[in-house]
């Protein structure tokens, strides 16, 4: 029993050393800007949809998160304040679109 035990024990180390040896798991992320713009796009439609129904002082966030943006867009609400607190959204999609643009008139 115990010499079975540990050749689990072994089958398992041997797993999880070839898992990170994997070279499909040591790609590095490629930086993609047309899938930023979609992202820093939807970004922008949640802040503004927010702007839309919060009135600060007599409404509450989580109830228009739940009530306004959680209908059409559901995600959590960690999610949700992330997107809030995301920082100038309007220049960084200027910038993206403004690549796009260079991209498509070089080909």
């Amino acid at each position: 029993m115990e010499q079975r035990s540990r050749t689990l024990a072994n089958i398992h180390i041997i797993y999880l050393v070839g898992y990170m040896n994997n070279k499909k798991n040591n790609k590095k992320r490629v930086n993609r800007p047309c899938r930023q713009l979609h992202k820093l796009r939807y970004y922008k439609k949640i802040q503004d949809l927010t702007k839309e129904h919060y009135e600060p002082g007599e409404s509450i966030l989580v109830r228009v998160f739940f009530k306004h943006i959680y209908p059409i867009y559901p995600m959590s609400y960690s999610q949700f304040r992330h997107i809030l607190e995301e920082p100038s959204l309007n220049a960084r999609i200027a910038e993206l679109e403004e690549q796009e643009e260079k991209k498509g008139q070089k080909e």
